[in-house]
């Protein structure tokens, strides 16, 4: 936390809060929220449901919490909307069946991301050059010709086909060509 200093620290939250002139307090404790997942399997035991952060915990990197305990309130209230209309239970015994596959897809996510955005400080070079090579890959990049096929609009000879009553047709020219061929 010595990267943090007291000032750093407020000047950040007063930019943050759109607070130019919050006055700084004590700060009584500092220190690094650890990442952490948790899945609890299965959901449900008997009538007792579980849903959201007492069901799983996400990292915040991946920003699905919410969605996910939305998801499964949403999926619980109709299993509930439809037994207590029709007596059926067989969408309440599998709703930790069907919450628990989105659940799993965004830990997955979420450890990913966690992985991508945070250094373990004791991990490898390997693991640290591919961590560079996933952001990389998650950025739009112009896609570079190699030297060898370097072309322009200018060195392509026009299209030429021939259509079904002998007359010959030429294919566009200019930008049309270029964006054809670039």
């Amino acid at each position: 936390m010595d990267a943090r200093p007291e000032e750093r620290i407020w000047n950040e939250l007063r930019l943050r809060l759109a607070e130019p002139k919050l006055q700084p307090g004590e700060i009584l404790e500092d220190g690094i929220t650890p990442m952490r997942s948790v899945v609890t399997e299965p959901m449900q035991r008997g009538r007792l449901f579980l849903a959201g952060d007492a069901a799983h915990i996400v990292p915040a990197t991946g920003a699905k919490g919410m969605n996910l305990a939305q998801n499964d309130v949403r999926i619980l209230a109709d299993a509930l909307t439809a037994w207590y209309r029709t007596g059926l239970h067989d969408r309440l015994d599998h709703y930790s069946e069907s919450c628990l596959q989105r659940v799993w897809r965004a830990e997955h996510f979420s450890a990913w991301m966690t992985a991508l955005l945070h250094r373990d400080p004791a991990g490898d070079p390997f693991e640290h050059k591919l961590r560079l090579s996933y952001s990389d890959m998650s950025r739009p990049q112009k896609q570079q010709r190699p030297p060898w096929r370097k072309t322009t609009s200018a060195s392509i000879p026009p299209l030429r086909s021939t259509s079904v009553f002998g007359k010959v047709n030429s294919a566009p020219t200019g930008l049309d060509q270029a964006r054809i061929f670039t």
